[in-house]
Order: structure tokens, then C-alpha cells, then sequence
């Protein structure tokens, strides 16, 4: 079992705690401000005049993390792009199995519709988005916002999403494992991983979903199956970008965002952004 072993309830305190210490850096023009009610708990980060929303999704393997540990993307994001950025707390296992956290980010998601007035966008120029486990929650989100119909996401924005319970790598990276991965997907889908929308790569029709960008580490866990979500994304009609960061390790973009090859795959990302909003012009 990898460092951040699934099983041991320390490790998962941990992991839901220190991400919310992460110093917040201050970005000109970009008002942050925190709602907390019975509908959503988030970080919202706002420039002047947005032209659209981001809903952000954090990682954490469905089992830990916090907004917070993604907030120098989010408010440069908000900054360079123009977009406001909510980032909800969501429920996590193994003490709240699915559908808790999928519901969490639809109950966001449906606040962010709902108040999109207040905020000053067009409910038609939101994006939903995520890293890891949050980008396998935004995919998932996705997928059910479709099939429930009304005003549908402008795109999705995954980083290195955790998209499938069948991961086949062997991958022995002591950080997170395919050990460590499986044990999560159990907390999370609690014996019944063929539920609509608790494992977003198992689902056979794509078509119809949001514009996609996507990317994998060429050296990370996950590489395969976002390839082939990727592929099937294609295949299914959806336009899609996918990005390949060769030798990168899974989400370094979060651990190490002032390398050179972090700053790149980060501005490739955000003109992906700010053209699938273009194009709603």
C-alpha cells in the first residue's frame, strides 16, 4: 500500500486538513467570499465583469482534500480568463458512499444555475471542472446533466481525472497506488460500481456530453484510461482536446506549479477556456 493508505482513518483526517492551511496568494482584481447554507458550502473567486463560471471540483481520491489546495489555478484562472470559480466542499467516503458526492456537486452546480444572475453570467457559460477525483466527479456530473436535460454545461475541463474502479496499471508510485486507487473506488461505489454515473468510465454512450479538454501524465495511473475516455469522447461526436505531459506524474501541476512544464500544460488549459467561451460569443 502506497503513503496515503485508504484504510488507515489518520491518513484521511490528515488529508481532509492540511490542504486547508495552503497559503491563498493575493491576485489583483479577484474578490474571494465563502457561502455556506444548507444548499452548498464553497470558495467563490470573482474578477470584475466574468464572462462565464467554473465549477471547480477538487481531488483527493473521493476521500479526502479540500478547495483550498487548488487556489493559486482558481484565482489565476478567475484572473487571466474571466471567469468566476466556485469550488464546493463535497461529502467523502468511505463515510458517505456514493451518490453523496455526486449529489454535493449537482447541488452546486444547481445554486451556481440558480444564482447565476447574482453573479453576473449566463447560466449557458458554465464549465464544469476538476482534478483527479474531482475530474471524475466532473465527468460524472456531466453525464447526468445530460441525461436530465435544461441548460447543459459549456464544456468540461479535466485534469488528470479518476475516471474508472478497472484501473489495470501497475503503476507502483508511493505516493497514491493501484492498491491504494482500488481501496478508494470500493469506499466510494460501496459494492455497486454499475450504478448510473459512480464510475464515469464504465458508461458506453458519450454522445451528447460537453466539449471536453482532458490531461494525463504519460508516467501516471491514470494514463490509460483517460486515453481512452479520451478516444471514446472522439468517436462519440464530442469535440475533445486531449493534452499528453510526457514523463508527467499524476495531478504535478498541483505539487509542483512553477516548473516549466506545469506553467505550459496551465496556459494550454486555460486557452482551451477562453476559446470554448469564445465560440459562445
Amino acid at each position: 500500500m502506497s503513503l496515503f493508505d485508504p484504510t488507515n482513518p489518520l491518513i484521511r483526517r490528515a488529508g481532509r486538513i492540511v490542504p486547508a492551511l495552503w497559503p491563498a496568494p493575493l491576485i489583483q482584481g479577484v474578490r474571494t467570499r465563502r457561502v455556506k447554507n444548507t444548499e452548498i458550502h464553497a470558495t467563490i473567486y470573482s474578477p470584475e465583469n466574468p464572462r462565464g463560471a467554473v465549477l471547480w471540483i477538487h481531488g483527493g481520491g473521493l476521500l479526502m482534500g479540500h478547495p483550498r489546495q487548488d487556489v493559486k489555478h482558481l484565482k489565476e484562472t478567475a484572473a487571466e480568463v474571466g471567469v468566476t470559480v466556485v469550488a464546493p466542499h463535497y461529502r467523502f467516503a468511505p463515510e458517505n458512499p456514493f451518490p453523496a458526492a455526486l449529489d454535493d456537486v449537482h447541488a452546486a452546480h444547481h445554486w451556481l444555475l440558480t444564482h447565476a444572475e447574482e453573479l453576473g453570467i449566463s447560466p449557458d457559460r458554465i464549465v464544469i471542472a476538476g482534478q483527479s477525483a474531482g475530474g471524475g466527479l466532473a465527468a460524472a456530473l456531466c453525464q447526468r446533466l445530460h441525461d436530465e436535460g435544461g441548460v447543459q454545461p459549456a464544456g468540461q475541463w479535466l485534469f488528470c481525472p479518476m475516471l474508472d474502479d478497472r484501473t489495470a496499471s501497475t503503476d507502483r508510485n508511493p505516493i497514491w497506488d493501484v492498491d491504494s486507487n482500488a481501496q478508494a473506488w470500493r469506499f466510494y461505489v460501496d459494492g455497486n460500481p454499475e450504478a448510473p454515473y459512480a464510475v464515469p468510465g464504465r458508461r458506453t454512450d458519450l454522445s451528447g456530453l460537453p466539449p471536453a479538454w482532458l490531461y494525463a501524465g504519460s508516467s501516471e495511473l491514470f494514463y490509460g484510461e483517460i486515453m481512452d475516455y479520451a478516444e471514446r469522447l472522439k468517436t462519440a461526436g464530442v469535440p475533445t482536446q486531449c493534452e499528453v505531459v510526457e514523463g508527467g506524474v499524476h495531478a504535478f501541476e498541483l505539487w509542483a506549479p512553477h516548473t516549466a512544464a506545469a506553467k505550459r500544460l496551465l496556459m494550454r488549459s486555460r486557452v482551451w477556456l477562453q476559446s470554448t467561451l469564445n465560440a459562445l460569443d
